[in-house]
């Protein structure tokens, strides 16, 4: 749970992260946690237009808001293939990084 360039512990960081999203932080390891922030009323807490993220969460931001297109609409089978695609490139699965 150090940051490797800087030194610092990440806990104390990531624990306010949490509590902004307001989720939990998930223990993976010894040095490593995860945080999930999934609900559709808080979506509007941030602005990563303003404040972008950086690496691959970019991306995965950008096809967050792509799903937000489909949120509350009764989805015919090909939006429902659209968002299954979008889903699939996100986090772990993304292969395309630019």
């Amino acid at each position: 749970m150090i940051d490797k360039p800087t030194g610092d512990y990440c806990v104390p960081i990531i624990s306010k992260i949490a509590k902004f999203f307001q989720c939990n932080v998930k223990y993976e390891s010894e040095n490593e946690m995860t945080f999930l922030a999934q609900a559709d009323s808080k979506h509007h807490l941030t602005n990563f237009d303003k404040y972008p993220l950086m690496t691959s969460k970019r991306l995965d931001y950008l096809c967050f808001l792509q799903g937000l297109n489909y949120l509350g609409k009764r989805l015919t089978d090909q939006e429902i293939i659209e968002v299954q695609v979008i889903k699939s490139s996100m986090n772990k699965n993304r292969t395309f990084y630019n």
